[in-house]
């Protein structure tokens, strides 16, 4: 049931200073539970009411953060029939609002997760339809922060984001450095990234680049390499920031940087030294994925034999993860299969790797997609099957691609039979059906 007090119904008109009162003590709320009680007591009067209410609850709900308690605090705050009730009250009167109050109130929701339920949904839509025709009035950071909630949340239209990204051309100077990270953050995620658009974005953020923070630095490496658009000086400017402060960067930070300097292929001797130091020294604390994200990125990039102490460490450290049940778990097949074909052309890497990776394969292979399933069969074609973990998957991915059959994908099928035919008479022994040729045929 929705607890809802009507913005015209059930309050009097009030003067200007009841509102600005009534602003006071939603500002001053500290968690979730005073904004909702206050909410339920006196309401809302005014847009910024509203605003400032939605702001305390996604900060008191823990939206800054990241993390599963964090995630089942802001569901319990969009459960509650208080939070249903302000929000069905505030989408009513949404087109009334200001463009300050409308961007503060899509950055709260977006913090705040919603767009789950039906409600949510058609308040997301009210919010876009609202934003749409104050595009024009919106500072230059309520368009990055509307730009940046559409983008969080999933939602948005191509109008709102074509004419945010308008906006953000001419703004662009008006821009601080983090701003200028989320816009372009926002506009790759959302898809409607424009190469006029990011050549803006990144003349502006190049000279600024010092003043980037270590997520600013990832973010926006990131955002270039999902927009498909190149930007020599920026990313030189990256490079050499990011260098010098390789200590300060996050785990996180390390891979994201090694995977889009790789990626775009843009020379980084100096980022690649300085991003494997760190990365030997904090192997610990890199997630499964990012592990195999360095990985993949520093053998792409060519540098994987000017650093085996890298790859070394990155062994170890899978090995001793996959053999703890608690670990394994989050080495998803993907991770699998890139660690198992990175390593396998990389110096410096334990031996004992590539059977831990055959044991824990072995255990999921129904989870493998046919290109993970390549990639794996391509890795030990290269390090050899002479164990009986090894030998043992690479039967197993014949048998699980037979098995497969017509369900096999065009590319991932005649990369696999690539694999298979440079392997022979190996391959025919341990297929015996010639099912998986015909198919890769097929596909060829």
């Amino acid at each position: 049931e929705i607890y809802t007090l009507s913005l015209h119904d059930a309050l009097p008109i009030s003067p200007p200073r009841a509102a600005v009162d009534l602003n006071r003590k939603y500002a001053a709320c500290t968690n979730a539970e005073e904004v909702l009680r206050i909410y339920a007591e006196k309401g809302v009067r005014n847009d910024v009411n509203v605003a400032t209410a939605f702001t305390r609850l996604s900060r008191g709900a823990g939206g800054d953060s990241r993390g599963r308690g964090m995630r089942d605090a802001c569901r319990r705050v969009r459960l509650d029939p208080r939070f249903k009730g302000l929000l069905e009250e505030a989408m009513g009167s949404f087109p009334e609002y200001g463009p300050q109050a409308l961007a503060n109130c899509a950055h709260s929701l977006a913090r705040l997760g919603c767009g789950g339920d039906a409600q949510e949904r058609r308040a997301w839509r009210c919010l876009v339809e609202s934003a749409e025709g104050s595009a024009t009035k919106f500072s230059a950071r309520e368009g990055v922060n509307v730009a940046w909630a559409c983008a969080t949340a999933r939602t948005g239209s191509s109008t709102l984001f074509d004419l945010l990204a308008i906006e953000c051309e001419k703004k662009a100077p008006r821009l601080n450095a983090q701003e200028l990270s989320i816009a372009a953050w926002a506009f790759a995620t959302a898809g409607r990234a424009t190469e006029r658009l990011f050549r803006v974005l990144a003349a502006e953020a190049a000279p600024r680049v010092g003043t980037f923070n270590e997520q600013n630095l990832s973010n926006t490496a990131y955002a270039y390499v999902l927009a498909g658009v190149r930007a020599p000086e920026l990313f030189d400017a990256v490079a050499r920031e990011a260098s010098i402060r390789a200590e300060e960067l996050s785990a996180q930070a390390l891979a994201n940087l090694a995977w889009a300097f790789a990626t775009t292929r843009h020379p980084a001797p100096q980022l690649y030294h300085a991003l494997a130091d760190q990365a030997e020294r904090r192997v610990q604390a890199l997630g499964a994925q990012n592990l195999a994200s360095l990985a993949w990125a520093f053998c792409a990039a060519r540098r994987a034999r000017s650093h085996p102490r890298l790859y070394h460490a990155i062994g170890t450290e899978v090995c001793a993860r996959l053999q703890n049940p608690g670990a394994r778990r989050h080495f998803a097949p993907q991770a699998v299969a890139t660690l198992f074909l990175a390593c396998s052309a990389a110096p410096g890497v334990p031996y004992e790797l590539f059977d831990a990776l055959s044991q824990h394969a072995l255990r999921r292979l129904d989870e493998f997609n046919v290109q993970d399933l390549a990639n794996c069969a391509g890795a030990l074609n290269a390090v050899g099957r002479d164990t009986a973990a090894r030998s043992l998957l690479w039967s197993s991915i014949a048998a699980e691609a037979a098995r497969r059959g017509g369900r096999l994908g065009g590319l991932g099928s005649a990369a696999l039979l690539s694999v298979y035919c440079r392997s022979q008479p190996l391959f025919t022994a341990a297929l015996r059906s010639t099912r998986v040729l015909q198919i890769g045929r097929a596909h060829v």
